[in-house]
């Protein structure tokens, strides 16, 4: 995955206190948060080179029609409008939605575990922090997204 990034052109920003790295930027955008937990909280932009990468689609999840125009938004994913999961999804960890055709509609941390998402007809299934349409700027960046698909 990390192949698919461009790193000559990434920043690292660390904390003044700690040296703890905190965030990383592309060309002075926001690409990737670091909690302190040690997890990576990764934006649609860093989402987007990820993409590429056939190993990282495997972490996504396909949500149906009906649920896109909402997740696009920042809504949560409730689990009856999951269609399939990628195998490394498990609770807590960052993930992509994707649309029916593969077209990246927001990222988020997943809530449930791979085995009930689709299953259940009630409850949320992924907290989305960032969906296409749903940026800082209400600047709509499904134009600039990757596609993938899941097999």
């Amino acid at each position: 995955m990390a192949r698919h990034l461009p790193w000559s052109r990434i920043t690292c920003i660390r904390s003044r206190k700690s040296q703890r790295m905190k965030k990383a930027l592309l060309d002075d955008r926001l690409l990737a948060t670091v909690r302190e937990d040690g997890s990576i909280a990764y934006t649609l932009e860093c989402a987007k080179y990820l993409m590429k990468s056939a190993a990282f689609r495997e972490s996504c999840i396909v949500v149906n029609d009906d649920a896109a125009q909402f997740v696009v938004r920042g809504k949560s994913l409730f689990s009856k409008h999951v269609l399939s999961v990628g195998a490394n999804v498990k609770p807590g960890l960052e993930v992509c939605l994707l649309d029916g055709k593969g077209e990246l509609l927001a990222v988020g941390k997943a809530i449930l575990p791979r085995g009930y998402m689709g299953r259940m007809q009630s409850g949320a299934a992924v907290r989305v922090r960032e969906g296409t349409r749903s940026t800082a700027a209400g600047k709509d960046l499904k134009a600039e997204t990757g596609k993938a698909t899941l097999t």
